[in-house]
């Protein structure tokens, strides 16, 4: 099973770069950059997560 990673851009908890640094470790895993949202919380829309769930 995949796993999916996502990061909001606007993400003042967690630096992006560490989204990138997984990115490249990681070749196994779905990367998903949002570009709006804060803190672990893509504006309150998972709308892209329910889309990737239902393309497992």
């Amino acid at each position: 099973m995949k796993a999916c990673i996502y990061h909001c851009c606007g993400d003042e908890e967690v630096s992006f770069d560490h989204f990138i640094s997984y990115r490249h470790k990681l070749s196994d895993v779905i990367f998903n950059k949002m570009k709006s949202g804060g803190v672990h919380q893509p504006d309150n829309d998972l709308n892209l997560v329910v889309k990737d769930i239902k393309n497992l």
